[in-house]
């Protein structure tokens, strides 16, 4: 993981890591045959969404879910590998395989949903402020050993696309 994802953190480094996790694999099937062994099938790169968190805070619109555009690696049989699904919450393995496939789809579109409410219906200013109470309170609890989360939320914006007026963050 370091090598590909690099010691400051998994944020903006999703899609390297995907790609060099998959070659990787490539690899070991050739070396070792890994993919055989491991009996799921041939894998390929998604860029999809990932659920970033499962629970829903108070402040969110209703039916909203915490969808965010990810790059990750998946077999044929459906299982999941990713190196860097910590960028969204600190408690999943910086090395998650297999990954919980219910918080994964190969298709942007929940992440694009998930952005544009973040963007326009509740408006970056106001998401930040709920983030930050909500980080605050987390501190808080947390133990003093955990990692700290990552504000992928406004990393997103940060050379990403601005639904709102249809420029580059």
């Amino acid at each position: 993981r370091r090598q590909y994802t690099g010691d400051s953190g998994p944020l903006y480094m999703d899609e390297i890591s995907a790609k060099k996790l998959h070659d990787e694999i490539l690899i070991r099937e050739r070396v070792s045959s890994l993919v055989t062994r491991l009996g799921r099938g041939q894998c390929s790169v998604a860029h999809g969404s990932f659920l970033a968190s499962t629970e829903p805070r108070d402040w969110w619109p209703p039916g909203y879910e915490d969808w965010a555009h990810h790059s990750f690696v998946v077999f044929e049989d459906g299982s999941i590998a990713d190196l860097t699904a910590d960028q969204f919450d600190t408690g999943v393995p910086q090395y998650w395989f297999p990954a919980d496939v219910s918080r994964y789809d190969t298709s942007s579109h929940p992440a694009e949903e998930a952005r544009f409410v973040r963007q326009v219906a509740v408006g970056l200013d106001r998401w930040r402020e709920h983030c930050k109470k909500d980080e605050e309170r987390c501190s808080a609890q947390r133990a003093p050993e955990s990692r700290p989360s990552y504000d992928w939320w406004d990393v997103e914006m940060k050379g990403g696309f601005d639904v709102r007026n249809g420029q580059r963050g």
